[in-house]
């Protein structure tokens, strides 16, 4: 019995996809256990790599110095300020009493007024 022709290339066709589908099969079942060896050592070349550690030190410098800097300036500058307040008190109280008058102002702080 004869196979007519156009059967005879869907079985061929067939027989082709089939042994596509068995090279794929085993380059994909090793897949997993490259991919973890490709990772383990794409992070031992960068953990290796003078470069990196040089750009996070200077990323993290940077980050640590605006986050210090902002809270560091922020309380020079209300040190500053209440500086500015306490020095103003004091000048009004000179102008009004004098030596005398600023003095028993400090001991009057310091003690709280006993």
């Amino acid at each position: 019995m004869s196979i007519h022709p156009e059967v005879e290339a869907v079985i061929t066709s067939i027989g082709h996809v089939d042994d596509r589908v068995t090279e794929l099969r085993a380059v994909t079942e090793d897949l997993p256990r490259r991919m973890r060896e490709s990772v383990h050592q794409g992070v031992i070349d960068a953990a290796s790599d003078p470069a990196l550690w040089a750009s996070m030190a200077t990323s993290l410098q940077r980050q640590a110095r605006d986050q210090a800097g902002g809270w560091l300036f922020g309380g020079l500058r209300s040190l500053v300020s209440r500086l500015g307040w306490i020095l103003l008190v004091i000048v009004a109280v000179w102008m009004v009493g004098g030596p005398g008058a600023v003095l028993a102002f400090v001991k009057a702080t310091i003690t709280g007024g006993q």
